[in-house]
């Protein structure tokens, strides 16, 4: 609650509500077990989606604080750096191309010359620290850059870049260099979640979709998913939804959170999967976030 001065500095810390709020002000309240206490609009927001990975059906959708305040959709329209998010998608191309959990990299301080980068690049991990000769496990675990990156050119960036198609990720927007291995290229969360649910369903992608049924007034089903010969059919009853008209779906199916997959984009060895994700439950369990979940 201290008054911002500067970027960098703030006033003195309040004593009392009197130094904070008017008589008469209008405030936010946020109940917990202990009381109330003061809460307000956050000045930065943030999106969330969940989905059921067997099918694709979206669970949960928040693009954003609140709509009557931004109309924007964070979950579907933000794009933003994936960062460490995308290190088990390089992992799983690693994989792909003969190199095991087990595998050691050594991570140790290096230097690239890279053109596409700045004249001299010297990545450094989180941490400031260096360890050594590491397992890739425990690499992708404790999200060591260093590791990353040498995968990374040991599998070569063009044969990462057709691999993660695989996820759904567009070549075109996918890091031409090896930042691509530090999470340098954006894709929104819908982008993200589909493939994280890749992984999650053994290898077979689903696309997203969040619309199950449509009934009219009558209570006659003008829509139903995923029946097969619906999503065969010609559409004719499209007209009626003209929200749907977006660059980002596919007018012929509106129930789809994203363009569909293509065939050959949509799945990945299982048992790539099954290592990827057993990786990631135990970065859930103890990993570079220093916290221990049960």
């Amino acid at each position: 609650a201290k008054r911002r001065i500067t970027i960098n500095k703030f006033g003195p810390t309040p004593q009392n509500f009197y130094d904070i709020l008017n008589v008469g002000d209008l405030v936010y309240l946020l109940e917990d077990k202990l009381g109330f206490k003061l809460d307000q609009i956050p000045e930065a927001e943030a999106a969330l989606i969940s989905i059921h990975p067997s099918s694709g059906a979206v669970k949960a959708y928040v693009g954003g604080f609140n709509f009557s305040k931004s109309n924007f959709d964070r979950v579907k329209l933000s794009f933003p750096q994936a960062g460490s998010s995308f290190k088990p998608f390089i992992y799983s191309a690693a994989f792909a191309n003969g190199y095991k959990a087990s595998d050691k990299i050594n991570d140790a301080p290096i230097v690239f010359e890279d053109k596409n980068l700045e004249s001299i690049w010297r990545p450094e991990n989180y941490t400031g620290k260096f360890y050594g000769p590491i397992r890739l496990r425990e690499a992708l675990i404790q999200s060591v850059n260093i590791v990353s990156i040498k995968l990374l050119r040991e599998v070569g960036i063009t044969n990462a870049q057709d691999y993660l198609t695989n996820f759904g990720f567009s070549k075109v927007r996918l890091s031409p260099d090896l930042s691509l291995a530090l999470g340098s290229s954006s894709f929104s969360p819908a982008e993200m979640v589909r493939a994280y649910g890749i992984l999650a369903n053994d290898g077979q992608g689903q696309d997203l979709y969040f619309i199950e049924k449509i009934v009219d007034r009558n209570g006659d089903i003008v829509f139903q998913h995923p029946l097969e010969e619906t999503i065969n059919q010609e559409p004719n009853n499209i007209d009626a939804f003209p929200w749907f008209e977006t660059d980002l779906g596919d007018q012929s199916m509106p129930f789809l959170l994203l363009p569909s997959l293509e065939n050959e984009d949509r799945s990945i060895d299982p048992r790539i999967a099954f290592i990827a994700k057993d990786i990631l439950r135990e970065a859930l369990q103890r990993g570079s976030n220093g916290r221990k979940t049960k």
